[in-house]
């Protein structure tokens, strides 16, 4: 699939046409809930909460069900310190250039928008909440997505298998000088390189 070259400035103005389209809003209700942004030169899949946040009920979603989930949430553990976006079912981390072919092609077939969903997130208290139907589902915060809120989205994301034929998923972060192997979501390697400061646009 053919894509069009974007620089960073760009891609900037580019986000906030993405996140509008996709229904990114704090409430995750769409209508009026306040639109999200992000900082592409750090990440797509972690945003941080508006400084106001919660502010009123346009934080809250539209779905009467939804909203109690996540007030409960809020009154045991007190704010997230970020949303992480949940562009698909799989909730996997996503790449910039996914980010752009995702919208290039919702733009062309002129889809309907769809509500996006979000995970909240607490580094210190180490969990992740994700907020179904049937009621908010905890886990223990996966350190791939610990790594995302302390270093941003990696440069660039590879997949290899390892010597005992598991699955692993590799972050490389050219500019910080920093490589990391996942396997299901846990660090089993950290490495160091030669940082490359000049290296800052994420693929």
């Amino acid at each position: 699939m053919m894509t069009r070259p974007f620089s960073m400035w760009r891609f900037v103005a580019f986000c906030a046409v993405v996140f509008g389209c996709l229904g990114l809003a704090t409430g995750c209700g769409g209508g009026k809930n306040r639109r999200l942004t992000a900082d592409p030169t750090f990440s797509i899949n972690v945003l941080p909460l508006p400084g106001d946040w919660p502010n009123d009920k346009k934080d809250w979603p539209k779905d009467e069900r939804k909203a109690a989930f996540q007030q409960a949430v809020y009154d045991e553990y007190g704010r997230p310190d970020y949303f992480r976006v949940l562009y698909d079912r799989t909730g996997r981390v996503i790449t910039q250039r996914e980010l752009r072919e995702k919208m290039w092609l919702e733009r062309d077939k002129r889809k309907k928008r769809t509500e996006t969903e979000f995970e909240w997130i607490y580094l210190e208290k180490g969990l992740a909440f994700r907020f179904e139907p049937k009621g908010p589902v905890k886990r223990d915060l996966p350190d791939n997505l610990r790594t995302l809120c302390d270093y941003g989205d990696p440069m660039e994301i590879k997949t290899t298998v390892d010597i005992n034929k598991r699955n692993m998923v590799i972050y490389q972060y050219y500019d910080r000088g920093k490589i990391f192997y996942f396997h299901e979501g846990k660090l089993e390697k950290e490495e160091d390189s030669t940082p490359m400061p000049g290296m800052t646009m994420r693929k």
